[in-house]
């Protein structure tokens, strides 16, 4: 036995022997057992030793390589390896792309995508943790799993980053779209890796997160931006429009900590291009926000070229067009009127009703006779049309009663009905004026 054991190695097979066979040789067994040098078993209660990663759990930085200039960093590529898996490539410098940025987590011994905590780097499912040649790809975290657990080797100036089983994630060049395998450690070049953990720099928004506020042109007429029509894919056309801030859908809101504009009565909703295209020319649309670079909508202070995207193209009314309804797009930046906004936080402003909610009143024409406003006629619709009348206080029809939350004056006969525009008449000129059913519009 203890011949054998001398030469005990990986993937050498362990055998069953009788124990009189260690007394035989021995005398005994049992303190053979615990003090034989060289034979036999010793307890470890230690287990993998893990170095230190260099950056506190949490913390954002991205893992550029030190194979020659520029030192390009890792990314979380859409190229898919099959499974729901990723490869992890080489990608041009874009201290936008959120795919470019990781996390540690101690706990697991993983490196994590900081733009979904569940994606690690890691060898593909199924692999042997010894295979070497292997693509590194980003997949999901399974507990447990060895394939994930990735060591940073903080004190050498190569290797590293380093699987488990002791072998270095290595680039296959340093062009963008390189690969990275995971081969021995040889200690050269495209096995070296360092952290950057320095931030894109944002222009700081002008209000605090969670104010509201409209975005408006600087031409002619001040109008305002605001989210239109469906486009499919739960992305709408940003337009502009003569200013009616009763219309929800004007109103915005910044989110410092994406840096992005949201959408006030959709909030999950942000300013962004259409289908994620960061290219010139493109619609800009309102769209859910998912954590991509193309959300990113930053605010530069001045009279123009204020709200730039990641692409560096800027909000631009489309061939500078001051229409209603007028489409924007994103455009590459330069000093015209069309590409300057600016915040407006007023609103509409509404003068105080003079006697107070509830209390009724009738409306008289200050003209001759002094006739009393009054719904006549049903037009439709349950609608009714708005005369003026010889004065004759007992009918109910000529009493009202102001709404001061909703700003609107309401039938005192019939409270749920309000003094508007005709239905699908919009702000038209000599349309007729009508009581119908509050529909909470700006009408």
């Amino acid at each position: 036995m203890s011949q054998h054991a001398q030469f005990l190695r990986e993937d050498h097979y362990v055998m069953w022997i009788p124990c009189k066979a260690i007394e035989k040789v021995h005398g005994r067994w049992g303190g053979w057992l615990n003090n034989h040098k060289g034979s036999a078993f010793n307890l470890d209660t230690k287990g993998f030793i893990w170095e230190k990663y260099p950056l506190k759990n949490g913390k954002r930085f991205r893992i550029r390589t030190g194979h020659g200039s520029p030192s390009r960093p890792i990314y979380w590529s859409t190229h898919h390896y099959g499974s729901n898996q990723f490869y992890a490539k080489l990608m041009n410098e874009d201290i936008w792309e959120s795919r470019q940025w990781w996390v540690f987590d101690s706990r697991t011994q993983t490196i994590r995508a900081a733009a979904d905590r569940k994606k690690v780097l890691a060898m593909p499912m199924g692999t042997d943790v010894r295979s070497t040649g292997m693509y590194i790809v980003i997949r999901e975290y399974r507990p447990n799993d060895m394939l994930d657990q990735i060591n940073w080797f903080n004190n050498t100036k190569s290797s590293n980053i380093r699987n488990i089983a002791g072998n270095c994630f290595s680039a296959d060049g340093n062009h963008h779209d390189s690969y990275i395998r995971i081969f021995p450690c040889t200690g050269a070049a495209n096995q070296a890796w360092f952290y950057d953990d320095k931030k894109a720099v944002f222009p700081t928004q002008p209000l605090v997160d969670g104010a509201k506020f409209q975005i408006k042109s600087r031409m002619l007429g001040n109008k305002a931006l605001f989210w239109y029509e469906h486009l499919g894919s739960n992305q709408y056309n940003l337009r502009i429009r003569t200013n009616d801030p009763e219309q929800e859908n004007q109103w915005w809101t910044f989110d410092s900590r994406t840096h992005t504009i949201r959408a006030w009565n959709k909030r999950t909703y942000a300013i962004s291009t259409i289908h994620g295209n960061l290219a010139h020319g493109q619609n800009a649309v309102l769209k859910p926000y998912t954590g991509q670079k193309n959300e990113i909508a930053t605010w530069h202070a001045g009279s123009r070229q204020n709200v730039r995207n990641a692409g560096g193209f800027c909000l631009d009314v489309s061939g500078a067009g001051n229409n209603h309804h007028q489409v924007v797009i994103w455009h590459n930046c330069h000093t015209g009127e069309n590409q300057g906004w600016f915040i407006d936080q007023e609103g509409a402003q509404f003068a105080h009703p003079p006697i107070k909610d509830g209390e009724k009143f009738q409306i008289r024409s200050r003209m001759t006779e002094g006739r009393s406003l009054y719904f006549s006629e049903h037009i439709g619709n349950y609608q009714w049309r708005l005369r003026i009348q010889d004065h004759q206080p007992a009918d109910d029809r000529q009493w009202w009663v102001f709404d001061s939350r909703t700003k609107s004056i309401r039938s005192f006969e019939k409270r749920t009905y309000a003094i508007s525009h005709s239905i699908g008449n919009d702000f038209r000129i000599h349309t007729p004026i009508v009581v119908r059913e509050w529909r909470d519009e700006s009408y």
